[in-house]
C-alpha cells in the first residue's frame, strides 16, 4: 500500500503493508515533488494523443515518480488531500437535510448535484438529533486523479481528506480539536467534535507567508482574533462545545508558530494510536506523517485499539470519495493480491513437498513385491468401496443427529393460530447442508409468515430462519417456505 499526501509544496509518500500481528508496518517514507498546480487546475485542455485532459497527464508524474522512489510490486495506491481542497465541509442537523444530503450541499454551495461527490464519515447522536459530517469534491479533482492514476497504469483506491486521515491515525476520537492547515498563502482550520463531527473555517490571517513574519505583538492579535471567531462557530455549529480547545497543525511550521503566546497556549501535539504500528517509524516530526499513515488504516477492524475511544454514540466510517464501484474493484485488486501471494508460497512448499515423495518412491519402485502379499491387496482394493460407504454411513449418524422431536416442537411453539403446516422436512431429507428443516406454510395473511420467522429467531434452538420462497395456491391461501438452522443450545450428545 502506497499514500500521496498532496499539499502545496511538496508530495508525502508512506509505503506500508499490513504486518502479521494485525498492524501497519512502515516500510518507506519519502518526500516528492509538488503536485499542487495540476491538482488545482482550472484548464478545460485535452492531449490529443492520450485523450485525457493536460492537467491530468501533468499529475500523472507523481504515480510516476513514486515509482521510482519505492519498488512497485502490484501496489494500491492512496491519496490524501488538504480540507481546504473540498468544496463543502460542515456537520448538518438531520433536519436540514430531510430532501437528500445531495441538494442540501447542492443548494449550500450553488453547484449542480451531478458534479460533486459526497461522503459522510461521521454521524452522531449524543442526545435526539443526529448530526452528520458531510465532505464534498468537485468530481473534476476526481476524474483528474483517476485519469492519473489510469494513465501510470496503477490501482486507486482512496480519495480521502487529511483530517479524517489524521485523527484515525491518532484515534483520538473522545476530545475536541481544532487542526489548522497553514500554507504559505492561505490557511484553514478543521474543527472536530465527537458529539458534533466536524466543520471548516478558513483562517487567511494563519497563512504562513502573512503571519510568521509579523512582529509577535501583532500577530498574537491576529491568532486570539481567530481563535474566537473559532470558539463561536462551534458554539454555533455543535450541540455543546468546550472552551479553550487545543490547537493541532496537521501542516505547517510548529516552531515558528510557538513564538505568538495565544497559539501556545493551545497548542497540542498528537500521535500515532497505541499498537496500530509493528514499530517505531523514523519519523522526524511524526504529525507531518499522520495523515498520509492515517488513511492506509481505513480497512482496521473496529476493535482495533485505533477505536478504544470512540463514544459509542458516534459512528465512524471511510472518507473515500472514489466511486463504489471504483472502491469495489480496489477490494477485488486487493483479494486478488492476497491469493496470488499464498499462491506463490503454497507453490512452493507443493514442490517441497513432491520432492519429500518422490525420493522414497524411487526407492520403493525398485522393491519386488510377494505374490501372496500382492494379492491380498488387489482383494482388499475390491472390498475398500464397500467399507468406504458403511463409514461413510457411521459417521454421518455420529456428526449429524436430526433431532425431530425437539425441532418439531419449536416448530409448533413458535406457531400462531392463523398459520399452518403442509410440510416438514428435517436433517437429510431437506437436501441442503447444513439446513436443519424446511416447512411450507400456509395463511391467509402473508404478514404472519415474517411474524412468525421474528418469533423463530429468539428461540435458541434456531441458529437462522430465513424465508426462501412466497407464492399463493389455486385456492387462494397465501404460502411461503422457511428453512431452519440449528441453534448451539441444541443438545449434541
Amino acid at each position: 500500500m502506497i499514500s500521496l499526501y498532496l499539499l502545496p509544496d511538496r508530495t508525502r509518500l508512506v509505503k506500508a503493508t499490513p504486518a502479521s500481528n494485525g498492524r501497519l508496518k512502515i516500510i518507506a517514507i519519502d518526500e516528492l515533488s509538488s503536485y499542487w498546480d495540476s491538482l488545482t487546475s482550472t484548464s478545460s485542455g485535452v492531449d490529443s494523443a492520450t485523450g485525457i485532459s493536460t492537467a491530468a497527464l501533468s499529475l500523472s508524474g507523481v504515480f510516476r515518480e513514486a515509482k521510482k522512489a519505492v519498488r512497485i510490486s502490484g501496489e494500491e495506491f492512496f491519496v490524501v488531500l488538504p480540507d481546504s481542497v473540498f468544496t463543502f465541509l460542515d456537520c448538518v442537523r438531520e433536519p436540514q437535510i430531510e430532501e437528500g444530503v445531495e441538494l442540501y450541499v447542492s443548494a449550500m454551495v450553488d453547484k449542480p448535484a451531478d458534479t460533486l461527490a459526497i461522503a459522510v464519515p461521521f454521524r452522531t447522536r449524543p442526545g435526539a438529533e443526529l448530526y452528520q459530517t458531510i465532505f464534498a469534491l468537485s468530481k473534476d479533482i476526481i476524474q483528474s486523479i483517476v485519469d492519473a492514476a489510469g494513465e501510470e497504469g496503477v490501482t486507486l483506491s482512496s480519495i480521502e481528506p487529511a483530517s479524517i486521515g489524521f485523527l484515525r491515525a491518532s484515534g483520538a476520537y473522545d476530545r475536541e480539536f481544532f487542526f489548522l492547515e497553514a500554507f504559505q498563502d492561505s490557511a484553514a482550520v478543521v474543527a472536530y467534535s465527537p458529539v458534533g463531527g466536524m466543520f471548516r473555517m478558513d483562517a487567511p490571517l494563519l497563512a504562513e507567508e502573512r503571519l510568521l513574519d509579523m512582529p509577535e505583538i501583532s500577530g498574537d492579535i491576529d491568532v486570539r482574533e481567530v481563535f474566537a471567531e473559532l470558539d463561536m462557530a462551534a458554539d454555533r455549529s455543535f450541540p455543546s462545545a468546550n472552551d479553550d480547545v487545543n490547537m493541532v497543525i496537521i501542516t505547517g511550521q510548529r516552531r515558528k508558530f510557538k513564538k505568538f503566546k495565544n497559539m501556545e497556549a493551545r497548542l497540542a501535539d498528537l500521535t500515532f494510536a497505541e499498537d496500530i504500528l509493528s514499530e517505531a517509524p523514523d519519523f522526524e516530526s511524526p504529525q507531518d506523517w499522520m495523515a498520509a499513515v492515517g488513511t492506509l488504516l481505513q480497512e482496521v477492524s473496529e476493535e482495533s485499539s485505533l477505536y478504544f475511544k470512540k463514544p459509542t454514540y458516534l459512528s465512524v466510517e471511510s472518507g473515500n470519495l472514489l466511486p463504489t464501484g471504483m472502491q469495489t474493484n480496489a477490494k477485488l485488486f486487493r483479494i486478488t493480491q492476497k491469493v496470488r501471494k499464498i499462491s506463490r508460497v503454497a507453490l512452493l512448499a507443493g514442490i517441497v513437498g513432491l520432492f519429500a515423495l518422490l525420493l522414497p518412491a524411487f526407492y520403493f519402485l525398485s522393491v519386488e513385491i510377494p505374490s501372496a502379499l500382492q494379492a491380498r491387496y488387489d482383494e482388499t482394493q475390491k472390498e475398500l468401496p464397500v467399507m468406504e460407504a458403511e463409514l461413510a454411513i457411521i459417521g454421518r449418524s455420529k456428526k449429524e443427529h436430526c433431532y425431530p422431536v425437539v425441532g418439531f416442537q419449536s416448530l409448533l411453539t413458535a406457531r400462531p393460530d392463523t398459520l399452518g403446516f403442509s410440510s416438514v422436512k428435517i436433517g437429510e431429507s431437506v437436501g441442503q447442508k447444513d439446513v436443519w428443516m424446511e416447512a411450507d406454510l400456509v395463511s391467509k395473511d402473508p404478514l404472519v409468515f415474517q411474524d412468525y420467522i421474528t418469533t423463530m429467531s429468539m428461540d435458541k434452538n434456531f441458529k437462522s430462519a430465513a424465508i426462501i420462497k412466497i407464492g399463493t395456491d389455486p385456492s387462494g391461501f397465501k404460502t411461503a417456505t422457511v428453512r431452519v438452522r440449528k441453534g448451539d443450545s441444541v443438545d449434541e450428545k
